[in-house]
């Protein structure tokens, strides 16, 4: 896996999978207490997906994130992709989009198959998402803002859809 810091984006490749990380004001701390965590495992091509960590509310930084993300298969992701069903998805992130803003989320997802899209955001604190993708052809988004929200799914088979939006303050 080459490891690159390019123009404010941390970009890990790996068999063909291209993540970007927008670290932000992270990078320039040394507490660990103001990191971000990523476990990224790849096992296949074409995987396209950008990670971000942008900055909440025009604060210096998010931290405390978790994200671990295992992909196994080829085309997942689908970064620069469609969604099939506009209406259902209409208002979350693009295909292939994994965002998480504020304090202490974490996303932990395990993609199986092929052709799988997804999409997931978090903004605010102690949000939770766990999903787990295995089949072909199936799409899930996942949009949590606020605090304390907590989802879980599992999909299983082959063109399933899946669209959650939760908010909470």
């Amino acid at each position: 896996m080459a490891n690159r810091h390019v123009s404010g984006f941390h970009r890990l490749t790996a068999k063909g999978l291209a993540a970007f990380i927008l670290v932000g004001a992270t990078s320039a701390h040394a507490n660990p207490e103001f990191s971000n965590d990523l476990q990224l495992v790849n096992s296949g091509i074409e995987n396209n997906i950008l990670i971000e960590t942008p900055a909440l509310n025009g604060s210096s930084a998010s931290y405390g994130n978790s994200l671990q993300l295992r992909i196994l298969g080829d085309h997942n992701g689908g970064l620069g992709d469609l969604w099939d069903n506009s209406a259902m998805f209409s208002g979350f992130a693009r295909p292939g989009i994994v965002s998480q803003t504020g304090l202490d989320n974490e996303i932990v997802l395990n993609i199986a198959g092929n052709s799988n899209l997804f999409s997931a955001l978090q903004s605010g604190q102690g949000n939770f998402l766990s999903g787990a993708i295995t089949g072909f052809g199936n799409t899930a988004a996942v949009a949590q803002v606020g605090y304390g929200n907590r989802a879980s799914f599992t999909q299983n088979g082959t063109g399933n859809a899946l669209a959650i939006s939760q908010t909470s303050w």
